[in-house]
């Protein structure tokens, strides 16, 4: 059972997780929406990685919180990233990469991310 209130971590506050970037003019930020929280502990660091945007739009991404404090509840222990950390690569044609999660590879050497993403 949960007990004690929710807290806030993590809210759209960049231009790239409202839709679009400072880079397209074209598209201007009209949606905002982080969600899909993934916990990830690496090397005795704790993140949250969560996909930002609308699923539907080419913008969808994942973004990073890093805990730089103690007590995981307090929002003021979480930096957030000033920019996403997996994004759509026209060069790659890979457009909304978004709602992940993490595994071990079948030998446990490894970690894996699962993501999906649009070819077009």
């Amino acid at each position: 059972e949960l007990e004690g209130n929710r807290v806030l971590l993590s809210e759209p506050t960049y231009n790239w997780e409202k839709q679009g970037d400072l880079d397209d003019k074209d598209n201007p930020p009209h949606v905002s929406v982080n969600e899909g929280p993934q916990y990830l502990e690496h090397n005795g660091q704790v993140f949250i990685v969560y996909s930002a945007n609308g699923c539907w739009t080419d913008y969808y991404s994942l973004g990073l919180l890093s805990l730089t404090g103690e007590d995981i509840l307090d929002p003021a222990n979480w930096e957030k990233n000033a920019k996403p950390i997996f994004r759509k690569s026209e060069e790659n044609g890979v457009y909304a990469p978004g709602h992940n999660s993490f595994f071990k590879s079948p030998d446990g050497t490894e970690d894996w991310i699962l993501y999906h993403a649009n070819a077009n």
